[in-house]
């Protein structure tokens, strides 16, 4: 469980991060590139950060759930991954 909710975390934080970093880009009016492809803070690393957070969060909540619902779980985190 604490694995999971760690991951969870990192996950939602990934998400949130990038999001932010995304909409602070394409905000600054003084940024010439903000109608292009973002690059700064995790976009530089990544190309698609928010998916990433995304995948992490729905394969800890399927690693939270093992105790309960074992098979039926592993949907979702297939279904975003692909």
């Amino acid at each position: 469980l604490s694995l999971g909710l760690a991951g969870y975390l990192l996950g939602f934080g990934i998400e949130a991060a990038a999001d932010w970093q995304k909409s602070r880009f394409k905000a600054d009016p003084s940024n010439p590139n903000r109608h292009k492809w973002c690059n700064v803070g995790l976009w530089s690393r990544s190309r698609h950060p928010n998916y990433l957070g995304e995948m992490i969060v729905w394969w800890s909540i399927f690693i939270m759930s093992q105790p309960i619902a074992p098979v039926a779980a592993i949907a979702s985190p297939l279904f975003v991954s692909s």
